[in-house]
C-alpha cells in the first residue's frame, strides 16, 4: 500500500520560538501492513527558499527511481551544510523495498516506497521515492511531483518502459486518487509518452494524478496541479497565433497546440520541424529549427512582438 498525504496547509512562517504540531489520522487497511511506517519530512527554509542547516539529497548510481521485483537500486548520500561520517537508511514500506545500511534498496514486490537516509553526525534526513514493479511495467515520469499543467495546453505524459508492454489504458484522478476517469487508451505503450491535452475544469486544483493501468501492474503519478493558463501563457498564444497568420511558410498548421516545459512555452510545426517558444525565465521570444540552422535564437521580447500583434495588455 501506498498513499501520498497533501499537508502543504501546514506550512508556517516562523521568525523566533517553537512551533509545536500535532498529526493524527487514520489510513484504511493500514492494520494489514504492521511493519510499514508513515515518514514526515520537515524542512526549515529561509525568506528566500534555502534550506537552513544541513541537508541530505539521495540519487540513485543509475538514475533511475524504480526497480523490477527481485532486483537492486544503490542509492548515495551527499550531505551539504555539514559533514557526516555516515547515514542510518531506512525504507518506509519494508513489504515493498528493504534498504540496507548501504544504501542499497531491494525490490520485493510491486508498489512505492520512500527510502530515508539520515545523517549520523548532522541528523539532516534525505528521502528518495521508489517505484517497484514486476518484470515487466510502466513507470510514470512526467507529470512529476508538484508540477502544474494548465488547462487547454497539451503537455507530453511520460513513462519508463521495463520489459514488454503492448498497451495500457491512461486515467485522471482530480481528488487525490479517490475516483478515476478513463481519458485515453494507449495502443502502443513501448512508445512511452502520450501528448495530452490537459482538460478545462470549473476551478484549480492542486492534488490531481495520473494512472497507467496494463495487464498484471499500473502506475500512478506524484500528486500535480491543474490551473487556467497565466497571463504569460495567453500572451504568448496570442503572439503565436499572430506568427502563424504572418508567417505560415514557418509556422503551419494554425493553431497548433501549446505545450509547457518550464521555463518554455512552445508550439511545435512538424511540417517545418520549427519550433516557436517563449521563455518565462527572460519574457523573449525564441525560434529554432532548419531556418536557423537548428539553433535556439533569441528574436526579440515577448512584450514587443505582443505590441505588433495587438495583443491585450
Amino acid at each position: 500500500m501506498y498513499q501520498d498525504v497533501d499537508v502543504s496547509a501546514l506550512e508556517f512562517l516562523v521568525t523566533s520560538g517553537q512551533l509545536y504540531l500535532h498529526l493524527s489520522g487514520w489510513l484504511a487497511n493500514w492494520d494489514q501492513y504492521p511493519h510499514d511506517r508513515a515518514t514526515l519530512a520537515i524542512f526549515a527554509l529561509d525568506a528566500s527558499g534555502n534550506a537552513l542547516g544541513s541537508t541530505v539529497a539521495l540519487v540513485s548510481t543509475n538514475g533511475q527511481a524504480y526497480a523490477a521485483v527481485g532486483t537492486s537500486l544503490a542509492l548515495q548520500a551527499t550531505t551539504s551544510n555539514g559533514a557526516d561520517t555516515g547515514y542510518v537508511w531506512s525504507s518506509s514500506f519494508e513489504a515493498t523495498a528493504t534498504v540496507d545500511q548501504n544504501g542499497v534498496v531491494r525490490a520485493v514486490k510491486e508498489g512505492r516506497t520512500t527510502i530515508q537516509a539520515r545523517g549520523k553526525d548532522t541528523g539532516a534526513i534525505g528521502v528518495f521515492g521508489v517505484t517497484v514493479i514486476g518484470t515487466s511495467g510502466l513507470v510514470l515520469v512526467e507529470p512529476s511531483a508538484n508540477k502544474t499543467v494548465y488547462f487547454g495546453t497539451t503537455v507530453s505524459v511520460s513513462w519508463n518502459v521495463v520489459g514488454s508492454v503492448a498497451s495500457a489504458d491512461l486515467y485522471l484522478s482530480t481528488n487525490g486518487g479517490v475516483n478515476f476517469s478513463l481519458i485515453a487508451k494507449i495502443a502502443n505503450a513501448a512508445a512511452g509518452s502520450y501528448a495530452w491535452t490537459v482538460p478545462t475544469l470549473a476551478s484549480s486544483v492542486n492534488n490531481a494524478t495520473l494512472k497507467l493501468v496494463y495487464t498484471g501492474g499500473g502506475s500512478t503519478s506524484p500528486l500535480f496541479s491543474m490551473a487556467a493558463p497565466s497571463r504569460f501563457m495567453a500572451t504568448s498564444d496570442c503572439v503565436f497565433n499572430w506568427a502563424e497568420v504572418s508567417f505560415p511558410q514557418f509556422f503551419a498548421p494554425a493553431r497548433t497546440a501549446s505545450t509547457s516545459f518550464i521555463p518554455y512555452y512552445f508550439r511545435y510545426y512538424g511540417p517545418t520541424a520549427i519550433y516557436l517558444a517563449a521563455s518565462s525565465t527572460d519574457n523573449h521570444v525564441w525560434v529554432l529549427g532548419p531556418p536557423t540552422g537548428n539553433q535556439a535564437v533569441d528574436v526579440g521580447l515577448l512584450t514587443d512582438f505582443a505590441r505588433v500583434a495587438g495583443c491585450a495588455p
